[in-house]
């Protein structure tokens, strides 16, 4: 007698399903992302085959019919708790700041990383279209030109020469 794999992905799938159910009992998740990933480790733990389709399946015969999973505002379940019991703060929405409020805010950023941090050079577009066609030309020439072998060492001080540039 044959298997019927239509039949099997249908008992995993629904097996999946009531894992899930139960993954979602246990704790709240804010995104479909960490449902899944809490899935796949309770499958794991239990020593269960799962494949993503069926996983996908899983998800969406538990979302039809499950009051708290609702994917559209990301709320899964009841709202997740911190150490004294009260809800997690949401995101705060970014502030929109002066052009002298962001310039304070990245010196107060230097001063507190001892100066690591630092911004981009400046570049016109035809400088860094010239330095293009110089590293081109370059390249070109050292095509052409038999090398000799040099060490690793040597290679990388000359990379990181270039860099410190």
């Amino acid at each position: 007698m044959e298997k019927n794999p239509t039949h099997d992905a249908d008992v995993m799938v629904r097996r999946l399903a009531k894992i899930l159910r139960d993954v979602l009992a246990g704790e709240r998740f804010d995104t479909v992302a960490d449902v899944v990933d809490a899935l796949k480790y309770r499958c794991a733990a239990l020593r269960i085959a799962w494949t993503p389709d069926a996983i996908t399946e899983a998800v969406r015969l538990v979302a039809s019919n499950h009051p708290g999973l609702n994917f559209g505002g990301g709320v899964l379940g009841t709202p997740r708790r911190v150490g004294s019991g009260r809800p997690l703060p949401g995101p705060t929405p970014p502030a929109d700041l002066s052009r002298t409020e962001a310039a304070a805010l990245v010196a107060d950023l230097r001063a507190r990383c001892g100066g690591t941090l630092r911004s981009m050079p400046a570049i016109s577009a035809p400088d860094h279209e010239a330095r293009v066609r110089a590293q081109a030309a370059a390249f070109r020439a050292a095509e052409t030109k038999p090398q000799k072998r040099r060490s690793l060492q040597e290679r990388l001080v000359e990379i990181f020469s270039e860099f410190a540039r």
